[in-house]
């Protein structure tokens, strides 16, 4: 898994989802009424008029929508991007649950026929709600914060760790819900009026590049963004396809705490683009390098100002995409230890710490900066960080002292279809090592040949490199529900020529480093199930690396 977690990007670590649903004995719940777009039940895809059953699994793709209505009465509309599970449907109850997304349900006010009445009830990673014959929209965002607002009738909202006293959200008001907070006091929603006034606000924002966008739109919020740029570069080169590439990169602040870079791709016969934005715990300093310097860790006895507390990462073709997404970034305080072990601590709570052996017989070789285990590997591995006073790489070894940022909560998607995501053991606590604080979750077939998700990791994956003597690595990663994503990695020249290991020989120092790297570009060729005979296709320069800091 230490190769997987690599090659998913610049900064891939691994975020919180939770675990999915148990299968129930079939029970006719209702029917799928209404579709706009792609709409799988357990992983197939589905069409109008598709019976739902107790222990579906409902996705909705991107720019989809769909429409359920329950044998109950209900009436459910599942928004774009959410997946939702039918965990019971009987006589007595309605229990759906969902993990991201967001939905607006009508719930008809039932008849007392069962002591208490029937009930209708909704579960989110941190909420349940408890609905009395009502219209109302719940929402879950990557973070797992749910949010509750009610247009008609009552929503009865409470954490799902018992935390706080339940709310009671009246018509026109609303809640949110956090993982270990109590729900807030319920709020007014804004008038008819101030939405209107919100949404014209919105319009007259400029629009930024994002996901979901096709290349006229990519292309036209690209041109605004650019011209906040502080980091730019451009140039057109050939592919290692022998394919010419218009490529253009930038870096700007979104946000006093953000930085955003954004890569596109040009060609004659597609487009590609690549984003990054990151949130930082306090607001970023004139020169952006000083700040982003030490993303990739920082040795020393003092901690770094500045440290990621969030990201979000997209490759798309304007037609599939890979997303990645991270919360809860923190600081934690590597010690490396005479006796060839690693003390971690949470630089926010020193009760917050473990000892990690640097080869354990289970794991194999541990890397801190990575933060994954080799278990091809019987010997510690060299670590090398670098250290911009010196313009250096400095060996990381016994004795001293590592701050890296680790994040609580993780999800990989390709179009939207989740592949892997972990939910901290002790939701109290921050990572230390996700490999060891972190309950991973990945996709499976189940005895009917749908989709289930659990903790039992990827088939295979498969990796080539090198390729005879040259910088190309090819990684496969198969999951257990025979999906597969695959990364071809190459460092070429502007004339697509792939470089050769002798090109890197007896490079050491940051200064020769960067200036070798100067000569070439990085190119990621991305294939999955989900796209199907497509791929997206990024090349990106290292020049804008070099000068703003984030390669070191």
């Amino acid at each position: 898994m230490g190769k997987l977690k690599k090659f998913l990007g610049l900064l891939v670590v691994f975020t919180i989802l939770y675990s999915l649903f148990s299968t129930l004995c079939l029970y006719a719940s209702g029917k799928i009424t209404s579709i706009r777009g792609t709409i799988k039940v357990n992983g197939n895809i589905a069409k109008r008029g598709k019976t739902v059953f107790t222990g579906d699994i409902i996705t909705v793709g991107p720019d989809s929508r769909a429409i359920v209505r329950f044998t109950d009465g209900s009436i459910t509309n599942i928004y774009r991007d959410t997946t939702l599970a039918v965990e019971q449907t009987n006589e007595k109850e309605t229990v759906l649950k969902m993990l991201l997304g967001k939905l607006r349900a009508k719930v008809r006010k039932f008849k007392a026929k069962f002591r208490g009445g029937r009930k209708f009830a909704l579960k989110t990673p941190t909420a349940i709600c408890a609905v009395r014959g009502t219209e109302f929209s719940v929402e879950v965002s990557a973070d797992g914060k749910t949010a509750v607002e009610v247009y008609e009738g009552i929503v009865g909202a409470r954490n799902i760790k018992g935390i706080g006293d339940e709310v009671t959200v009246y018509e026109n008001q609303k809640t949110e819900i956090l993982m270990d907070q109590a729900p807030s006091s319920p709020e007014q929603l804004r008038t008819e009026m101030q939405m209107e006034r919100s949404a014209a606000e919105k319009a007259a924002v400029k629009k930024e590049v994002g996901l979901q966008m096709t290349k006229e739109e990519v292309q036209a919020a690209a041109a605004e963004e650019m011209r906040l740029a502080e980091y730019q570069e451009g140039k057109t080169l050939v592919d290692v396809f022998g394919k010419r590439v218009r490529l253009e990169e930038y870096i700007m602040r979104p946000a006093a705490n953000q930085f955003k870079f954004v890569v596109l791709n040009e060609r004659d016969d597609r487009f590609d683009y690549f984003y990054y934005k990151g949130t930082f715990n306090t607001i970023l300093p004139d020169d952006l390098s000083v700040a982003l310097n030490n993303m990739n860790g920082k040795l020393g006895g003092t901690a770094p100002v500045y440290y990621l507390t969030e990201y979000e990462k997209v490759f798309s073709n304007t037609n599939d995409n890979s997303k990645d997404t991270a919360t809860g970034g923190h600081l934690v305080k590597i010690e490396y230890n005479d006796d060839g072990t690693f003390t971690i601590t949470d630089n926010d709570d020193s009760t917050n710490t473990r000892t990690v052996d640097t080869v354990d017989a289970t794991n194999g070789a541990y890397d801190p900066t990575t933060d994954t285990f080799d278990s091809t590997r019987n010997t510690a591995p060299e670590i090398a960080i670098y250290n911009p006073d010196t313009d250096n790489y400095d060996t990381f070894s016994a004795g001293q002292t590592l701050w890296k940022t680790r994040f609580n909560t993780y999800v990989h998607s390709l179009n939207s279809i989740t592949k892997q995501w972990y939910l901290r053991t002790d939701s109290s606590k921050n990572i230390l090592v996700s490999d060891l604080d972190g309950y991973w979750i990945y996709p499976a077939k189940n005895s009917d040949g749908g989709t289930i998700y659990g903790n039992w990791g990827v088939e295979s994956t498969e990796s080539t490199y090198p390729d005879g003597d040259v910088f190309h690595h090819r990684i496969k990663v198969t999951y257990y529900d025979d999906t597969f994503e695959q990364y071809d990695n190459y460092i070429i020249s502007d004339d697509g020529i792939v470089a050769g290991f002798s090109d890197f020989e007896n490079i050491t120092t940051g200064t020769a480093y960067k200036q070798e790297l100067l000569k070439w570009n990085y190119q990621q060729v991305l294939t999955a199930t989900e796209f199907g005979a497509r791929k997206i296709d990024l090349v990106v320069e290292p020049k804008i690396f070099i000068k703003s800091g984030l390669i070191q």
